[in-house]
């Protein structure tokens, strides 16, 4: 999955966060 990218650089977490509600 690409939470493991996202997490690493700093305010990406935000859109994965985002991402991962809009794919659920």
């Amino acid at each position: 999955m690409v939470s493991a990218v996202t997490a690493s650089s700093g305010p990406s977490r935000y859109f994965h966060l985002y991402l991962s509600l809009w794919a659920s």
